[in-house]
């Protein structure tokens, strides 16, 4: 081959070089491009993932006061329950032997 063809050859395979090269230039910035979008894609979905957990939070804390309250409410019922039942217990132990004494005596007159 003449110097000349070399020249040609190696001129042509430079071109498709560099055509092949900003090919790939463009593409790479295409997927940089599309990476900065996922990412943006990824943070909005980070904010609303976000969100719901402060919502979450907010439930179980509306839960937690409500159990409180609950506890309470049953604390005071039973204390109050203890009360009623003190004063009174006499009277009902009382009612309680005389049915029973009722139902003896009138089993042993039958």
């Amino acid at each position: 081959m003449e110097l000349s063809a070399l020249v040609v050859v190696l001129v042509t395979l430079g071109n498709s070089f560099f055509s092949e090269a900003s090919s790939l230039e463009v593409l790479l910035v295409e997927h940089a491009l599309r990476a900065g979008e996922l990412v943006v894609q990824v943070q909005v979905l980070l904010c609303l993932v976000i969100e719901k957990e402060l919502e979450v939070l907010e439930l179980a804390t509306g839960v937690r006061d409500l159990i409180g309250v609950t506890v309470e409410s049953l604390a005071v019922f039973m204390l109050r329950t203890g009360l009623i039942v003190g004063k009174h217990a006499d009277t009902i132990l009382h009612r309680k032997n005389l049915v029973v004494n009722t139902t003896v005596v009138a089993i042993l007159v039958a």
